[in-house]
């Protein structure tokens, strides 16, 4: 039988990664998120660089097992801002399984916004 899934347990997966952990100031379900900035062909024009967001929402009472969301955020030409999220990954070995095709798909929607904004 496998370890339980605690915080530490996913630091311990997502950290090697390159990914930050940040706990979460709202007390709500999320109990934090882990960040890691990417380098991507169209970078946000806010920062200078894109960020992959990993929110970690803790089992509650409505969600009986850790429940994550991948999400890109950024400013894609002036004054729009686009939020774009893959979510309801069950567990952390799903998550683990899945990151690194979430995390293409995820740049090429970003590359792929409509430049006629612009």
């Amino acid at each position: 039988m496998s370890e339980p899934t605690t915080i530490e347990s996913i630091r311990a997966a997502l950290e090697p990664m390159g990914f930050h952990w940040q706990k979460a100031v709202i007390l709500n379900h999320e109990a934090g998120c882990f960040y890691k900035r990417i380098e991507t062909k169209r970078p946000c024009l806010c920062n200078d660089r894109d960020q992959l967001l990993i929110r970690v929402y803790a089992p509650s009472e409505h969600m009986p097992g850790w429940v994550f969301e991948v999400e890109m955020t950024g400013e894609f030409v002036q004054g729009l801002w686009a939020n774009l999220k893959v979510y309801s990954i069950r567990g952390l070995s799903e998550l683990l399984e899945r990151l690194p095709r979430i995390q293409r798909s995820l740049v090429a929607a970003w590359e792929a916004l409509d430049k006629g904004f612009e």
